[in-house]
């Protein structure tokens, strides 16, 4: 009988092996060189995935991006996207569910409040609390590109973290990044490859993101540099990353 392939990355292998084991289907697994499989798309998985010899279809994690025709005309194979979450694969097979313990998680939930320039300080306080009180772990100031915000910036900053809450900086500019780490964020969106270097220099944490979703080899190598520095690090996708974002006041929304 042939097999399905499960396709997904570093992290999740044990979670799936040991799902799948419990369907009773006749399957392979197939690790790509990734950490995180919600950050392939489907593009990126076909330019790599090497299908095993007696398979006739292919799951990959739901969250991947890009659409399944890709694929399927580089392997000749149905391809269909899975649940987002490993754990629901008995259901999406119509079976009863597994609640199987995957091991401990380290989720934090970021609400964003954009455009941080246009407000003034104490509305960004008013928010940051609400956000808080919604259940944000993580306030993301975001910056808009036209406007400095170095000035207001640190006093900002610091009236946020008396309160007792942890933040974050959301911006490209070099500038605004180590303003920011300076006043005592506690992560940093978003260090590129271009923008790397600042690392070794910066107290909070990176998110990684690369300009092209599809290159994850630059984020790897991204990765790495963090790896050879000792420095914590979270690599994510510029269009899928962390966490909660809304640019008005209302509650945020949930998105991994």
């Amino acid at each position: 009988m042939a097999d399905t392939l499960f396709v997904t990355g570093r992290l999740a292998e044990p979670a799936v092996r040991n799902i799948a084991a419990e369907l009773e289907i006749d399957h392979q697994i197939a690790v790509l060189n990734i950490s995180v499989a919600a950050l392939m798309t489907t593009r990126w998985i076909a330019r790599r995935l090497e299908v095993p010899t007696g398979v006739d279809n292919i799951v990959i994690p739901g969250l991947c991006e890009g659409a399944v025709d890709t694929l399927q005309e580089a392997t000749g194979l149905p391809v269909r996207k899975g649940p987002a979450d490993v754990r629901a694969l008995p259901e999406w097979y119509g079976r009863e569910a597994v609640r199987a313990e995957l091991g401990p998680r380290d989720v934090r939930v970021f609400a964003e409040i954009n455009d941080v320039q246009s407000l003034t300080r104490d509305q960004v306080i008013e928010r940051a609390e609400s956000y808080r009180a919604e259940g944000a772990d993580v306030i993301d100031l975001g910056l808009s590109l036209d406007r400095s915000w170095l000035t207001e910036g640190p006093p900002t900053i610091a009236a946020l973290r008396e309160r007792g809450l942890s933040v974050s900086i959301d911006t490209l500019d070099p500038e605004h990044i180590r303003m920011a780490d300076a006043a005592g964020v506690d992560y940093v969106l978003s260090l590129t490859p271009s923008t790397i270097d600042l690392a070794a220099e910066l107290r909070a944490t990176p998110v990684l993101i690369t300009e092209d979703p599809d290159d994850l080899d630059a984020l790897d190598r991204m990765a790495a540099h963090m790896e050879e520095l000792a420095r914590p690090s979270t690599p994510a996708s510029r269009r899928r990353w962390l966490a909660t974002s809304r640019s008005d006041g209302a509650t945020p929304s949930r998105r991994c």
